[in-house]
């Protein structure tokens, strides 16, 4: 980040939560956040800044179908976007995507 973006990187204040059907759900949209609304989904929340992903659902199925380290790019993609937001990049969503990806 030093090197691209000119700053040093702020550590997540709000960490890594993981989330289910019977647990709280982080609430990172305006009004309110339901566990049907994020769910089998991993997201960066920038107004909490923590990353969050649904533990009970998403991260079980991609280990199954794809390998332990496809939570590891799951992971890794969200990072990027608190990366952007410190960044405070601005491009369309799918730049977003992708340079998340990336």
């Amino acid at each position: 980040m030093p090197r691209v973006y000119g700053a040093d990187f702020e550590p997540l204040t709000g960490g890594f939560v993981p989330y289910g059907p019977g647990t709280p759900v982080p609430q990172c949209a305006p009004g309110g956040t339901r566990y049907e609304d994020i769910a089998g989904n991993a997201l960066y929340c920038p107004t909490l800044d923590l990353i969050a992903w649904d533990r009970a659902t998403l991260i079980p199925d991609l280990a199954e179908r794809f390998g332990p380290l496809t939570v590891g790019i799951v992971m890794a993609h969200e990072y990027a976007h608190a990366v952007q937001t410190r960044a405070d990049v601005v491009a369309t969503p799918v730049t977003i995507e992708l340079q998340a990806d990336c």
